[in-house]
């Protein structure tokens, strides 16, 4: 049923979770997606979705988004570390450019706002279990440090934001992220490398999870303010992960340590999301099994 209440603009649209996002709300709302090119979408299905060709880092970009007029943006675009770029100070610059032409589409259509931001902000906080959102934010590298920065100018600047802290998002589309690694290793029966003692935790969040969620708090009207952490609540370690996943696939594949340290050895990953729980209803339906088992079938 397509709702077409709400005229939704959501940035990165083309990315992991910007995708999922995309797919589920498209089919209820007027959605608008912003990404580098249209190749990614399915043009076979029967929804209502605009492609909209936008480099948000330049200002020209507002303009387009004034003219669009949307009634929410769920803003998911940023310039993402990686092997080849690796963590560095352009990353904070690219990301703040793009922050700050959205934020200032907000603030001139007073339109509601959903940030993607990430558990990353809290750094590591020397392992603590069970951390909460008015806990200290410890960011450890650039695009941490700059996630903080557009938190702050959310809080401080803005009418409306709700901030989403995700840990470990995963789904279709994922590029070379550890779990995908894993699995693509154990569906070829090779050998899985862990770093390290494979202590190190995630909690992966399952992207149409996130999705879900937001279709389900913009068709009852509501969208508040403020930070949460967005997780599955179940952490696991590297090791329990291949163990698991060598289970679920049933290649038989052997389990190894690579001799590697890991610089995140004994990360824990534990994140309240009981705020989430109690104020937006967050319910986590996808559990790691099923998401494995989804994409194992994906790369079949």
């Amino acid at each position: 049923m397509y709702l077409g209440l709400k005229r939704i603009l959501i940035t990165g649209a083309s990315g992991l979770i910007g995708s999922a996002i995309v797919d589920v709300l498209s089919k209820n709302f007027q959605v608008f997606a912003v990404a580098r090119n249209d190749m990614w979408i399915d043009k076979n299905e029967s929804r209502s979705l605009e492609f909209v060709n936008v480099d948000l880092s330049d200002r020209s970009c507002i303009d387009q988004i004034l003219q669009i007029r949307p009634d929410i943006i769920i803003h998911c675009a940023a310039s993402v570390p990686s092997i080849e770029k690796g963590d560095r100070e352009q990353t904070f610059i690219e990301n703040e450019q793009i922050d700050q032409n959205v934020f200032k589409c907000v603030g001139l259509l007073n339109c509601q706002l959903v940030y993607m931001s990430g558990t990353i902000v809290y750094g590591y906080l020397d392992n603590q279990k069970e951390i909460n959102e008015s806990q200290q934010l410890c960011p450890t590298s650039w695009y941490a440090k700059q996630k903080v920065e557009a938190e702050k100018i959310i809080k401080e600047q803005l009418n409306h934001g709700l901030i989403l802290r995700i840990n470990a998002p995963y789904g279709m589309g994922m590029k070379e992220t550890v779990l995908m690694k894993f699995l693509k290793q154990a569906v070829r029966g090779d050998t899985i490398l862990i770093h390290g003692s494979g202590s190190r935790c995630q909690d992966f969040t399952n992207t149409m999870d996130i999705a879900q969620f937001l279709n389900n708090m913009i068709s009852k009207g509501c969208i508040p303010s403020g930070a949460y952490n967005i997780s599955n609540g179940q952490p696991i370690s590297m090791k329990s992960l291949a163990e698991k996943i060598v289970k679920i696939t049933g290649q038989g594949s052997a389990i190894h340590t690579s001799g590697l340290s890991d610089n995140q050895e004994g990360y824990l990953a534990s994140y309240s999301i009981e705020k989430a729980r109690r104020e937006l209803d967050w319910n986590p339906k996808i559990g790691l099994d099923e998401g494995i088992r989804i994409l194992w079938k994906s790369l079949a």
